[in-house]
This record gives structure tokens, sequence and C-alpha cells, in this order.
């Protein structure tokens, strides 16, 4: 597992993705796509990047959303739920598939 996802947007703009080692997997602590890059499915790209590796390593991926960026907590908290992440008392989790 990467602890650092990216993906090159142009010559100076990346989407990026920092992850650290948690609760026997791994918590997502930023997916940023730059203003001018969001909607294309950069953010859904380094999501399906981690959530693959995290299963090939049978590893948690747990995660706290928080507003950014125009989008507000609801929002993320739906998007990462339609990507098999799950309420728990401490933000969102996804069991390795």
């Amino acid at each position: 597992m990467k602890l650092c996802y990216v993906i090159q947007l142009s010559e100076i703009k990346i989407a990026i993705a920092d992850i650290h080692e948690y609760l026997g997997g791994y918590r997502i602590s930023r997916i940023n796509v730059p203003q001018g890059y969001r909607g294309r499915g950069h953010g859904s790209e380094l999501l399906r990047r981690i959530t693959r590796d995290a299963d090939e390593e049978r590893a948690p991926l747990y995660l706290e959303p928080s507003e950014s960026g125009g989008l507000t907590h609801s929002q993320l908290v739906d998007w990462y739920k339609r990507n098999s992440f799950v309420e728990f008392e401490q933000g969102l989790k996804r069991l390795p598939q």
C-alpha cells in the first residue's frame, strides 16, 4: 500500500491522496482534486487505486470527511458510501472486499 497516490493533471497540477497506517489498516487523510479539475473522475480514480491496494492487503480503510472545496460533509459521506464505506462511531470505514 502506498502512502501517497498522485494523478498528474497538467505540468503543475496534481490530484493527490494521503494515507496513514491506522487501527491495523489505513486512514485516508485527504483526497484533493484542484478546482477546475473536479467532476472528471480524478477523485474516484484515486479512491479506486486506494481500495484496490487495500483489498489486496486485506486491510480496512478509515476516514473522517470534512467540508472542503465547496463540498459539504453530507455530499462527501454520500460519495464515500457509494464507494463501499459505511458509517461507524469514528467516521467512515471500508472493510476489504
